[in-house]
């Protein structure tokens, strides 16, 4: 497997997760008085994620792995650890 189609398989896999976990998000705290702060808090959390999956199909593996850093740590959490592994290995 070549490097590009890796990461295009890494940020496929991760982009994945990172609407899955917004989706999920979103519906639990729906209903809640304060949705709409915690609404926008996934949606910054999911566009984070977004940003990090494009410099992954970049091929800006530092780049991405650096944003994954910088995140919330509740956001961070729901980056799979395959990608975050294998991003961390080969930034190394």
């Amino acid at each position: 497997m070549t490097k590009r189609e890796k990461c295009k398989l890494m940020a496929d896999r991760y982009l994945r997760v990172a609407e899955r976990t917004n989706r999920s998000d979103v519906r639990k705290f729906s209903g809640i008085q304060d949705d709409l702060a915690m609404i926008r808090m996934f949606h910054d959390d999911l566009l984070n994620h977004v940003k990090a999956v494009a410099l992954i199909r970049k091929g800006k593996l530092e780049d991405a792995f650096e944003a994954m850093q910088n995140m919330d740590t509740a956001a961070r959490d729901t980056v799979p650890v395959t990608v975050y592994n294998w991003l961390e290995k080969e930034t190394e």
